[in-house]
């Protein structure tokens, strides 16, 4: 029974270690906020001003390219609803340049 227990740690760790899936999404929306000077609940909270709402819809971006997670996954990794990320989506390839 050890081995198997060692087969699915094994497959579970990349180079950023032993983090879960759910960590992994988690420090890619947390990058993306400090380096825009916002706080990880700053993201994942209500605010819905024109520069946050930019900012979360990149780490929406980079989440589903890196992990290809669904629309309802990102929703409820965003505290949003599912249609809310796909008018992010719309949004940013009506006008990739300015997001």
């Amino acid at each position: 029974m050890k081995r198997v227990r060692d087969v699915i740690r094994v497959a579970s760790w990349d180079v950023e270690g032993w983090k879960s899936p759910h960590q992994r999404r988690l420090d890619i929306i947390a990058l993306h906020a400090s380096r825009n000077g916002y706080t990880l609940g700053d993201l994942l909270g209500a605010k819905a001003d024109k520069r946050i709402s930019r900012v979360r819809w990149r780490a929406m971006a980079d989440i589903k390219l890196k992990f290809d997670d669904s629309y309802a996954e990102l929703g409820r990794l965003f505290n949003r609803h599912h249609t809310s990320v796909m008018h992010a989506f719309r949004r940013m390839a009506a006008d990739p340049d300015t997001h």
